[in-house]
């Protein structure tokens, strides 16, 4: 009776000692580099190196191991999801918006910061998390529309994820809709709304663990009834409706680290991180230092 065990050859053997002796050889290298990086994110961004390197889609492209290190850390050290965002990341910005993308500086969108209408709190939550706040009160239609406003969003979060511990804790959003109205539902029509999905959705490298919706009309179902078709089940259900209910905002964010105006202990000097908003602008050409 023929034995069913197959022997491997020893070369295909000495072949696959090779590639995990140079799989380790590598990762011990990053680690080398990269202090702050456990064993299974440099298991996994060994992995991703690789699989970028045979991304036919990702030719031409020259990332840094810290660049990396983001989708990583994003997608809980899966190679695969990794580099699926890694490419949908590329592909809004060479392909799909490369328009918006042409002039991709904090001096284009210069009026927005100064108007206070986006800002990042200068105190993390509970769970280590950074937090946005976007004041629609502080939103003129008629001088930024969506576009501004996004590339905003997104400055901020390049720089933001420079922190190793953002990019494992996550962000959060504080959305504020008091006197958002048909004016500015004017300048959100689905096309841009798809965009907005579209650049933070499954291409962005961060980890969005919660949106705090406040002081909202009727006119923020109708946004989101747009927005629905383009997120997942888990980040629909991260959308928290508080109305005009603080005490149930305090629940989710410690009022300790909030405004006055949003029912905090803190003035706008207290809460808000203007060093954050200081290294957004040193950093002029966004596009150009992310290596592709």
């Amino acid at each position: 009776m023929g034995s069913d065990l197959i022997m491997e050859s020893p070369e295909k053997s000495n072949c696959h000692q090779s590639l995990k002796e140079h799989q380790l050889a590598c990762k011990q290298q990053l680690q080398q580099q990269l202090p702050s990086m456990n064993n299974k994110e440099a298991e996994c961004l060994v992995k991703l190196k690789e699989m970028v390197r045979e991304e036919k889609s990702l030719k031409g492209c020259c990332f840094k191991d810290e660049f990396l290190l983001r989708f990583v850390r994003s997608k809980k050290c899966r190679a695969k999801l990794s580099l699926d965002t890694l490419k949908n990341y590329v592909a809004v910005r060479r392909e799909k918006y490369p328009t918006f993308f042409a002039n991709f500086c904090p001096s284009s969108v210069r009026h927005v910061y100064e108007s206070g209408m986006v800002r990042v709190l200068k105190n993390r939550d509970a769970y280590g998390r950074q937090v946005f706040v976007f004041r629609t009160d502080k939103w003129d239609p008629e001088v930024a529309d969506l576009d501004d406003i996004l590339k905003v969003f997104l400055l901020y979060c390049e720089e933001m994820l420079n922190s190793e511990e953002t990019q494992r804790a996550g962000l959060v959003l504080i959305r504020d809709y008091e006197s958002f109205g048909l004016s500015h539902m004017r300048i959100c029509p689905p096309g841009q709304i798809r965009k907005a999905c579209n650049m933070f959705v499954n291409s962005f490298p961060s980890r969005y663990k919660a949106a705090h919706v406040i002081r909202n009309s009727y006119l923020f179902h109708i946004l989101f009834a747009m927005a629905k078709p383009f997120l997942s089940q888990k980040l629909k259900s991260r959308f928290l409706v508080h109305g005009y209910d603080l005490d149930s905002l305090h629940s989710h964010v410690s009022p300790e680290i909030l405004p006055d105006w949003l029912g905090g202990k803190l003035d706008d000097a207290e809460a808000f991180d203007t060093k954050l908003e200081e290294l957004v602008f040193k950093c002029e050409n966004y596009r150009s230092s992310s290596n592709f």
